[in-house]
C-alpha cells in the first residue's frame, strides 16, 4: 500500500464545499513539514475524480460513504491509501417539533443495531467502518 506521506507536496483535490479542505490542511500540517500538500478545490466529488483521471490531481479525497460505491462502478480505477482521517455523522432531518417521530426513528435504529440488521447492512454496502453504536438525536455532531 502506498504510504500517505507520499502525498506531501502533491496536488490533492476535494470538494471545496465540504470539510475536506480543512481536514487535508490539518493532515498536511501534521505530516508534511516543509513540503505541504497542495490543495485543489473541486466542484464536487465527480469533478475531483475527473481531475484525478486526467492527471491534474495526484490524489482525491472522497467520503467513505460514497467511495465503495464508486469503486464498484469503476473497478480498478482507484486505489484507496491510508486510513480515514476524518469521520462525520450523516443523519435524517426531522421536524424540530416532531419529538414523537424523532424518538420512534431513534428506537427503530437502535432495534436494528441490537438485532444485527444494521451491521449486516453496513457490511453489505462496504460501510462497516462508518456505523454508530447507538442512535442519537441532536448529538451536536
Amino acid at each position: 500500500m502506498l504510504a500517505t506521506a507520499t502525498l506531501c507536496g502533491k496536488n490533492v483535490g476535494a470538494s471545496r464545499r465540504t470539510s475536506f479542505p480543512k481536514n487535508i490542511a490539518a493532515w498536511s500540517d501534521a505530516h508534511c513539514a516543509g513540503n505541504p500538500i497542495k490543495f485543489v478545490g473541486t466542484e464536487g466529488s465527480a469533478d475531483a475524480r475527473t481531475q484525478l483521471k486526467q492527471g491534474r490531481l495526484d490524489a482525491a479525497v472522497q467520503g467513505g460513504e460514497t467511495l465503495p460505491y464508486i469503486m464498484d462502478l469503476e473497478p480498478g480505477a482507484y486505489v484507496p491509501i491510508g486510513d480515514a482521517f476524518a469521520v462525520q455523522f450523516t443523519g435524517l432531518a426531522l421536524g424540530v417539533k416532531e419529538k414523537v417521530l424523532q424518538q420512534a426513528v431513534a428506537e427503530a435504529l437502535d432495534g436494528l443495531i441490537a438485532d444485527g440488521t444494521y451491521r449486516a447492512l453496513l457490511t453489505k454496502w462496504k460501510l462497516a467502518d462508518y456505523g454508530v453504536e447507538k442512535a442519537t438525536i441532536n448529538a451536536g455532531q
